[in-house]
């Protein structure tokens, strides 16, 4: 039984041509019916700086809910350290404008140092990220990247399983995870994995649809808008709602033909699919109660 709807829609600015200015990556999201805006700090300054864009951000009337910051898990030691300094200036403005979260990607495997860095230095590394975000009212999610043929066995942190282990280990109550429904799928997730995740558990949810075909062939090159691929978008959506998340669920693709569009007819496109598949998630309820 599914509890309720989502809360609205957001758009990752990467959906829109790359070479579209972070004001009117804004104001297409804005035009098209988006509540929610998913950008990086930098990108959400630039923003500012514009009037109309700021306007719309400053009154409300849509959203900088989560975006990144300038920081790797995977630099070097100094290099990390002098970038979380930086970082947090990034958190303080994201969180003046009310954005709630930001993400750090995990790396995909693990043989004893992954990407040069060993794991108990990437859980240090974390929970001084999450200490940092705790100080300014952000969580952290770690998003885990579910793409290549050695999924799942040989990649410790490629799956929703070995991202809510690290979680785990590092033991912050602001630590929580990025749930993208394209990498649940390529790392072969199953609906049943989504209930491992606790109530409590921070989280944010990226909306995108895969094509047909063997999944451990595809890269990140091959989303599609929610609703033009295989994945069971439904199911998904039903267990994020089974375990009480309320949104918002952001679209995030890359797409050529997207970017191909006007940013405006790019955003447009992409409300109306995620919409598509928010409508249809509340058919079975409505049918159950008929």
């Amino acid at each position: 039984m599914m509890e309720g709807k989502f809360v609205e829609l957001s758009l990752n600015r990467a959906v829109l041509n790359p070479q579209a200015s972070a004001a009117r990556v804004v104001r297409s999201a804005h035009g098209a019916g988006f509540r929610y805006i998913e950008m990086s700090a930098h990108r959400l300054k630039q923003a500012t700086e514009n009037r109309e864009a700021r306007s719309l951000l400053r009154s409300g009337e849509i959203l900088p809910v989560h975006g990144g910051w300038s920081l790797r898990l995977n630099w070097e030691r100094k290099r990390f350290t002098e970038g979380l300094a930086a970082a947090e200036g990034e958190m303080a403005f994201a969180a003046q404008w009310g954005s709630r979260s930001g993400a750090l990607i995990l790396p995909q495997s693990f043989s004893g140092a992954p990407d040069g860095i060993s794991e108990e230095d990437l859980l240090d590394r974390i929970g001084r990220t999450a200490d940092v975000a705790r100080r300014n009212g952000l969580a952290l999610v770690l998003e885990y990247i579910g793409i290549g043929e050695a999924q799942p066995k040989a990649m410790a942190y490629g799956t929703l399983a070995g991202a809510l282990r690290v979680v785990r280990l590092v033991g912050r109550s602001n630590v929580g995870v990025l749930l993208d429904s394209y990498h649940w799928y390529t790392s072969d997730g199953a609906i049943g994995d989504i209930a491992l995740i606790s109530r409590d558990t921070p989280l944010f949810v990226h909306l995108n649809d895969a094509p047909a075909g063997d999944p451990r062939r595809l890269d990140d090159t091959m989303r599609e808008l929610p609703g033009s691929g295989v994945i069971d978008l439904l199911g998904f959506l039903g267990a994020l709602s089974d375990i009480g998340y309320q949104g918002p669920v952001s679209i995030e693709l890359k797409h050529p033909s997207l970017h191909a569009m006007a940013p405006e007819s790019a955003a447009e496109e992409a409300y109306r699919a995620g919409m598509r598949v928010l409508t249809d998630m509340q058919t079975p309820r409505q049918s159950e109660t008929a």
